[in-house]
């Protein structure tokens, strides 16, 4: 007997971006949609900080990732998942709506997140490639169509896979404006590939009070390793929202981008207090610092960085209860009725570069009216988490965690 051939997916998540971006999720009139995002901001907000657990349990260094582009990948593939394959998917990623809402929700942030009016620039984008050859499902086609893209692409796996790659990747360095040159290495799309589902998310935002590049100057931050000196921004007079406490041993720092929709939240532990902070940041605290933030008026100083990651998921997402997507007895009935169907590999890519200007990257006001307090001075020195919000879905665009600012 012949046995089986195991057809391939590749599901591929891009994010490329700086400091610079702005995000509005448009008021709705219909109460209960409200709620049904709600539920899955929540959700994807659980996801991000076990994603992220799992990460610095890995390696402590700096890394970054977007939470919402893996969430959003892994939801166009639980649409074709069956069984026990959809639940493992389900708890990992906290997708606990049913599939009508979800996949409503994931296409109302979307549209909001791509909204052409904003002054800043972000775009979300899915694609799909599928065989040519190959027979999907009618109904998981026309939910791809509908809901996340523009459709299958017919591509010959079959006979040309390095052609195929090398359109993919075009495709990402387009879309990344040329921050992310490659997503699939050679060799990993073959002649038994037949599905790669991809998401990219690029961002761009200016500050709403730029850093003066004139003032930039190297100063000292403190590594685990001791002193460092880093190219340092110095901005003054600027209006942002900020938090010190001293129980659990943080300064927290909200900066908003220019349209005011989106923000940078950094989060520096005291250092004798870093390993002890991890075990308590959580979705809950970082709600909780969001809310107890005030408004101040002062100076900032922060290190200049850039920092990309590459992330191989199959391994991470095994450690959060992702296994049979992985196996030849997967379950994806749901996208055709061949039987072999399984991930063969899952890749992420994201870069988030901060300069005076804004933030570039693949984010209520953060500044709102009430009383300043004069004087306040922020000095960012030491290893700190990051994360871009859209404020008001407080939808987590990307979360990150600086150890050593020069490393890239």
């Amino acid at each position: 007997m012949t046995p089986p051939r195991h057809y391939r997916l590749l599901l591929l998540m891009i994010i490329a971006g700086m400091v610079m971006m702005t995000i509005t999720v448009s008021a709705t009139s219909n109460q209960q949609e409200d709620v049904v995002i709600q539920e899955l901001v929540i959700g994807n907000t659980e996801f991000a900080f076990d994603f992220f657990q799992t990460l610095i349990g890995v390696d402590n260094s700096n890394f970054v990732f977007s939470p919402y582009s893996l969430s959003v990948t892994f939801a166009m593939t639980l649409a074709g998942a069956r069984g026990n394959t959809a639940d493992e998917i389900r708890d990992a990623f906290h997708l606990h709506l049913n599939l009508p809402d979800l996949h409503r929700a994931f296409s109302r942030l979307t549209i909001s997140l791509n909204n052409p009016d904003r002054t800043s620039r972000i775009i979300v984008a899915n694609a799909i490639w599928g065989e040519r050859t190959f027979v999907f499902s009618p109904d998981y086609q026309q939910l791809m169509l509908t809901t996340y893209s523009n459709g299958f692409r017919p591509t010959d796996f079959v006979n040309a896979p390095e052609q195929a790659t090398n359109e993919i990747n075009q495709w990402v360095n387009n879309l990344t404006e040329g921050k992310i040159e490659q997503i699939i290495p050679p060799g990993t799309i073959d002649n038994l590939t037949r599905l790669v589902i991809a998401n990219a998310l690029l961002f761009k935002a200016d500050w709403l009070t730029p850093f003066d590049s004139n003032e930039t100057r190297d100063g000292s931050f403190y590594t685990f390793d001791g002193e460092i000196f880093v190219p340092m921004m110095h901005g003054k007079e600027m209006s942002f929202a900020c938090l010190e406490d001293e129980e659990f041993g943080f300064l927290a720092v909200e900066l908003p981008y220019a349209d005011q929709s989106a923000s940078m939240v950094i989060i520096m532990p005291y250092e004798k207090s870093y390993e002890d902070f991890l075990d308590v940041f959580t979705a809950d605290t970082f709600f909780q610092i969001l809310y107890e933030m005030n408004n101040c008026f002062g100076n900032v100083i922060m290190p200049k960085f850039t920092v990309q990651s590459q992330f191989n998921l199959n391994e991470i997402l095994a450690e959060l209860g992702v296994i049979d997507a992985f196996s030849p007895t997967a379950d994806f009935s749901g996208m055709s009725n061949a039987p072999e169907l399984y991930i063969t590999s899952a890749l992420h890519q994201a870069r988030v570069d901060v300069t005076e200007k804004g933030t570039e990257a693949t984010a209520s006001t953060a500044v709102v009216a009430g009383v300043r307090s004069t004087g306040t001075e922020i000095t960012i020195n030491s290893p700190f988490f990051f994360a871009i919000i859209d404020i008001e879905s407080n939808t987590i665009l990307f979360l990150g965690n600086i150890i050593n600012p020069s490393d890239t």
